[in-house]
């Protein structure tokens, strides 16, 4: 049973956020922004500074060098405070996550793709100071000289950088994708004895696309993708790497799902929750929410089993982006898309004891999807997307207030 609707009508996307800083505070609770600086552009990431401000990550496709990472640093009101830092080569570099580094300034993990030879993409990580300039970025080959991407990085209490993501190798069926992890210390070095593990099937595609960290080390979720008889099937999955880098206990979705896990948070020490989509053969897809427990063996071995899965739909296309937990209540970022040219931000919050909904949608008559989000320090909402209106794409900055309120 559904509970409220609140929708929010977004208006015609500006080329530029506008710099007037003659307005309230409480603007500064709830606001949308638009940045763009080609004619199509993406939001990848967000999060907040420690003056109030936050650091806003894009990409935008140029004609000549394709697409390069976007940096914005933004004030309160998510005015660019300065102009947009652009990140790249000659030709395609993407950046998919941002947060803020230890000592200042940000970390910023994606890939880039070589200019010669193969063309193929690395992993790349960059770090810059708190204006957003570079200040080492460090690129990093899966080993086969084939694409590899960085997805998503958490930082230990060291600030030491785990990244996860794929790469891509060489195995029976010609080139299939395996689960890539890798640490590195603060200045993108190695760490010591550790090498990089790749724990996908051989013939499956896989590709994690969150880690987090926790006590036992980090929880890496993501997607193993393979063919039976008929179609492709796309299981999720969690994987414990633990402190010494071994990869241990993990969770996967029966043989008949068809789900992919695209994000998880920590509820309580040993419980957690994932996000993503589940479809059918007909592609009719909705959002995922399942709840892991943690549980010990005889022999004092951890092992994960899924207490529950819920699924959340609207009609058409449904995909859950991201999650967030606080208390007792469970907030899922999600994608709506009714056709090829309607699409709306959904905010679901539930819990998890009870399956009834609340909904908190922005988007109008153009295309809005969503990508990732965080709290900010006042208990709102801090949402990075894309709007598409009419073959153009902007970078798309949402700020709400506690529960996703305007």
């Amino acid at each position: 049973m559904k509970g409220y609707i609140h929708t929010a009508i977004i208006l015609t996307p500006l080329l530029f956020s506008c710099d007037n800083y003659n307005i309230s505070t409480e603007q500064s609770e709830s606001f949308i922004k638009y940045y763009a600086f080609n004619q199509v552009n993406e939001g990848a990431g967000v999060c907040e500074i420690s003056d109030g401000g936050y650091a806003f990550l894009g990409n935008t496709k140029t004609e000549l060098q394709g697409w390069e990472i976007c940096l914005i640093i933004t004030d309160a009101y998510g005015n660019s405070v300065q102009s947009a830092k652009l990140i790249g080569k000659s030709k395609d570099d993407r950046g998919y996550c941002i947060k803020p580094a230890s000592g200042g300034g940000f970390i910023i993990l994606g890939s880039t793709q070589k200019t010669t030879g193969t063309n193929d993409k690395d992993i790349w990580l960059i770090r810059t100071d708190h204006l957003g300039d570079t200040i080492w970025t460090k690129s990093y080959d899966g080993g086969e000289n084939k694409d590899d991407e960085g997805k998503w990085f958490d930082l230990n209490e060291n600030g030491d950088i785990m990244m996860a993501g794929y790469s891509t190798v060489t195995d029976l069926s010609g080139m299939s994708k395996q689960i890539w992890i890798y640490m590195v210390d603060q200045k993108g070095n190695q760490i010591n004895s550790y090498q990089p593990i790749k724990i996908g099937g051989p013939t499956d595609v896989d590709e994690a696309s969150y880690v987090q960290r926790i006590d036992d080390g980090w929880l890496v979720a993501g997607i193993s993708n393979f063919f039976n008889s008929s179609f492709p099937v796309k299981h999720s999955f969690i994987r414990l790497i633990t402190n010494d880098y071994r990869a241990e206990a993990w969770e996967e979705s029966e043989n008949n799902a068809n789900e992919e896990a695209i994000s998880l948070t920590v509820f309580t020490d040993n419980t957690y929750l994932i996000c993503g989509t589940t479809s059918d053969i007909a592609g009719e897809t909705d959002v995922l929410l399942y709840k892991i427990k943690k549980v010990y063996a005889d022999d004092n071995k951890v092992r994960y089993e899924r207490e529950w899965t819920r699924s959340f739909n609207n009609s058409g296309v449904d995909k859950g982006t991201c999650i967030q937990s606080e208390d007792n209540k469970i907030h899922i970022l999600s994608t709506w898309s009714n056709g090829d040219k309607t699409s709306i931000i959904s905010i679901i919050t539930s819990t998890l004891e009870d399956e009834s909904q609340q909904y908190m949608t922005i988007g109008g008559s153009s295309q809005m999807e969503s990508q990732s989000f965080g709290f900010s320090s006042d208990g709102g909402f801090i949402i990075s997307g894309t709007n598409l209106s009419n073959n153009f794409s902007s970078m798309t900055f949402i700020k709400t207030k506690a529960g996703g309120k305007f």
